[in-house]
């Protein structure tokens, strides 16, 4: 497994003594994507069970 990157803006959110704030936003960004992610399986399952014998 690879180590994780520290890139230019991890460096500035250390500096300022905020680091954290990068988990959590990591954090709110992967929840957005997963619930939108449940969002599109659960609407392609309605589609397929509406459309089931009509293709």
């Amino acid at each position: 497994m690879s180590s994780p990157v520290v890139t230019a803006f991890d460096v500035f959110l250390i500096s300022l003594g905020i680091a954290p704030l990068k988990i959590l936003i990591t954090m709110w960004i992967n929840r957005r994507k997963h619930k939108r992610e449940e969002l599109y399986q659960r609407k392609i399952e309605e589609l397929r069970e509406r459309y089931k014998g009509k293709l």
